[in-house]
């Protein structure tokens, strides 16, 4: 992606550059995004070869719930700080910082509602905020049995 490219030659008439770059859904392999995402970026050199960038990438992935199973959009704004070196070319290439900042901000068990029901819409939240499946002891037994009959009856 040439857009997230520096030069030595962008800093010949300022300090400090900014670019807005919106980039295709599909510019990692591997991540899941919902639509094409933007990455706000301001380079400032520091020095001879280091370039310090800050900004931030905004878009949203396209998970799965951990409960319910279901699609769903989830929204991310990423800050960014980092410094980097020009590398022998005079270049710089930050695609790469990107995509592990994508990766790292993934959600590691994804939820489309903080009262998602799970997969038989029978969840409960306890007052600590933890998940916890109806069971038998709150006398729902026999509902979660025919809710189970009634998807396994939907193939």
């Amino acid at each position: 992606m040439k857009e997230l490219i520096v030069k030595t030659s962008d800093f010949l008439n300022a300090k400090c550059i900014r670019r807005k770059v919106v980039c295709p859904k599909d510019a990692f392999e591997g991540l899941c995004l919902d639509k094409d995402f933007t990455v706000n970026l301001r380079a400032e050199k520091t020095d001879n070869v280091n370039v310090y960038f800050s900004g931030d990438i905004e878009g949203a992935y396209r998970l799965s719930c951990a409960r319910c199973l279901e699609g769903f959009a989830c929204f991310f704004k990423i800050p960014i700080s980092f410094d980097i070196d020009f590398d022998g070319s005079g270049t710089i290439n930050i695609a790469e910082e990107v995509r592990q900042l994508l990766l790292i901000d993934i959600p590691a068990k994804p939820l489309c509602d903080d009262n998602c029901g799970g997969i038989l819409g029978v969840a409960q939240v306890t007052d600590g905020g933890d998940y916890n499946c109806i069971s038998s002891e709150t006398g729902d037994e026999l509902f979660i049995k025919e809710k189970w009959k009634q998807l396994l009856k939907k193939d």
